[in-house]
Parts: structure tokens; sequence; C-alpha cells
């Protein structure tokens, strides 16, 4: 039937396609591998992308609401700093708690210095004036801080006594 010369062609031509069935099985595999992996990486970025979104949203609502619960409280503390060259509101106000409090005061202001401006506010009264004077100072609507208070008391915690308080205020 076959002699060996063909029996051998015969060999060669199975072996040769199934050399090429197997390097295109290869070439196959390699191809979907690829596919695959760019696939699962499309995947994990749309993933992340999702997540992301989701916390930003989150984070957007939660925003919403802390806007709600501020209000006009930005105004408040705008207001709160009065501009640097006119404190004749802030003025107003510490007379306004004078008067509340019936006590004469006399206020010294120095120049405006990065943002602040120091005062003096000097007050005749005895202690209990003094305590309420602070209580309503801690009301007004105005960033100020006091430093340091004397008290020159000749005749004792409960007598007249001169009252000096060194403030700052921030300004704007």
């Amino acid at each position: 039937m076959f002699n060996k010369k063909q029996l051998i062609l015969k060999i060669l031509k199975i072996s040769a396609r199934a050399v090429m069935a197997a390097v295109v099985a290869a070439i196959i595999v390699v191809f979907s591998g690829q596919q695959i992996v760019k696939i699962s990486n499309s995947l994990a970025e749309q993933r992340a992308t999702a997540f992301i979104l989701e916390k930003r949203s989150e984070t957007i609502t939660q925003l919403k609401e802390d806007f709600k619960l501020v209000g006009d409280a930005d105004k408040k503390i705008e207001n709160a700093f009065p501009p640097a060259d006119n404190v004749l509101e802030f003025v107003a106000a510490l007379e306004t708690l004078a008067n509340q409090n019936g006590v004469s005061q006399g206020l010294s202001f120095s120049a405006p210095v990065e943002g602040s401006v120091d005062y003096t506010i000097a007050i005749g009264g005895h202690i209990f004036i003094l305590i309420n004077y602070l209580k309503n100072f801690e009301k007004i609507p105005y960033f100020s801080a006091i430093s340091s208070v004397s008290l020159n008391a000749p005749g004792g915690w409960e007598g007249n006594s001169t009252i000096s308080l060194k403030a700052k205020v921030y300004t704007r």
C-alpha cells in the first residue's frame, strides 16, 4: 500500500496539521487571555468609579444637610469682624453694653495691627458690676477677647473700684 516515502510524507502532513492546530490554539488562548485581562481591568475600573461616585453622592448629601444647619451663620461670622478702618459699630455695641449695666466707661483704641485692634476699657464701679459687665460682654456679636483685667479697689472688693480691661477686637 504505502511505501516508506509516502508513509513519511503522510506522517509529516499529519504532524504539520497537528503543529498548526497547536499553534492556532496557542494564539487563540493568548488572545483570549489578553481579552479577559482587558475586561477584568475594565470591570475593576468601573467598580472603583462606581464606589467613588457613591461616596461623592454621600458627601454631597451630607454637605447639603450641613448647609441647612449652618443657615445664615456665615453672615453672622462675617459681621463679627468689623472693618479695621471703621470700628464704630463695635464701639456702639460697647456703649450699649455700658448703658445696660449702668456704668460709665472710657474707651481707648490703638492703631490696627495684623487683623486686630487693641483697646482698653476703663470702668468705675464695684466687683458685681464687673461680673455683670463681663457676662454681657460675652454676648456681643463680635470676635473680641479680653487679655487682662486690672482692679484697683482701695475700699475693698465690694466698694467702688477702678477697673481696667485690656482687650482686642479682630477685624477684617
